[in-house]
């Protein structure tokens, strides 16, 4: 043993035994034979998961905006339909009727104004006193604005009775999947009877449950992809749900996809790998209370404590990657210990 085991073995030897150890060059401990490895051979970048699901934007019910009988439907349930394909037929010829009445009243009223017009400017070119009285002129003018407005007000109706003959075409408002079919031939809808039920097929993002503690490697991913079928599908994250689940201590993420996309409905495992560096977790040791690494250090052992390290977890780190971790000898260490660096 070198002096400090000697002096406690042979209390008798005083500090002169001690000086003269020291001045033959005895040294007062021994160092500990370790191996060691740089940062940049030991860093890794670790994957995370997460469930997700592929979950369309648009889930519709398609419904009836006006009365009448279903008079035919050309979708069948798991058809793919384009944005502006028909999907139902309404027999539409009352509506038809309503239209014609509408232009009747229409071409009646402009007939009117036309009239009323023509008054009023015959009426202007009097004198007023001599072949028509004040009174006269302002019931012309007013009889004017009555015609101009009732055929504004007939135009309007036109144009409704326009939209409920182009609303016997129900058509699909964007990309989708024929769900359901809610209705059948010979029906008679309502407004807001639903017809059909649509999902989007274009239109997908990703929804996950991410855990509360990989919520920040996730913000800081390199890479993000989910992963379903045994394909893997590039993703962007797009948003976090800022309401974490109190059951799963989870926040809802959206995920965009970058290129191809799944299917509707189709579930799997949002993966991402970190963008932090990581050493493994069996590199690890715990001292004081804190989880960190040795560090050689001319001759001697540091302890680094890595403050967000978890046990069995790989920790993010912000060392030098030329920074040497000592691996074996570094349960038996403390800091400040001299360590003799061996081959491995």
């Amino acid at each position: 043993m070198r002096a400090r085991g000697l002096l406690r073995t042979q209390p008798e030897w005083g500090v002169g035994a001690l000086l003269f150890l020291c001045a033959f060059g005895v040294s007062a401990a021994q160092p500990l034979p370790v191996t060691q490895q740089t940062v940049a051979a030991l860093t890794i970048y670790p994957s995370r998961s997460a469930p997700g699901t592929a979950v369309p934007l648009n889930d519709a019910r398609i419904s009836a905006e006006v009365p009448g009988t279903v008079k035919a439907l050309p979708v069948q349930v798991g058809d793919e339909v384009e944005a502006g394909q028909l999907l139902a037929e309404l027999d539409c010829d009352a509506h038809r009727l309503g239209a014609t009445q509408a232009e009747a009243q229409l071409a009646v009223a402009q007939a009117q104004q036309d009239l009323s017009d023509f008054q009023l400017d015959q009426m202007r070119r009097m004198k007023v006193g001599e072949f028509a009285s004040v009174e006269m002129l302002k019931q012309r003018e007013a009889g004017a604005r009555q015609a101009a407005a009732e055929v504004l007000r007939l135009q309007a109706a036109l144009a409704a009775a326009h939209r409920r003959v182009s609303k016997c075409e129900v058509r699909a408002p964007f990309a989708a999947v024929v769900l359901e079919r809610t209705a059948s031939v010979g029906d008679l809808a309502e407004p807001g009877t639903v017809l059909l039920r649509l999902v989007d097929r274009v239109q997908l993002e990703v929804s996950g449950q991410v855990q509360e503690q990989d919520l920040a490697a996730l913000q800081e991913a390199r890479q993000v992809e989910f992963v379903s079928r045994n394909q893997r599908y590039a993703l962007t994250l797009r948003a976090v749900v800022p309401v974490v689940d109190s059951r799963l201590r989870s926040y809802e993420a959206r995920f965009s996809f970058s290129e191809e996309a799944a299917s509707p409905g189709q579930a799997g495992r949002v993966q991402w790998t970190t963008s932090r560096p990581h050493l493994p977790p069996d590199v690890l040791v715990r001292r004081d209370g804190s989880i960190g690494v040795f560090l050689a250090d001319s001759g001697r052992a540091r302890f680094h404590p890595l403050p967000e390290a978890r046990e069995g977890y790989p920790a993010p780190i912000d060392l030098e990657p030329s920074a040497q971790v000592v691996l074996e000898g570094r349960f038996g260490l403390h800091d400040g210990d001299l360590i003799a660096p061996t081959a491995r």
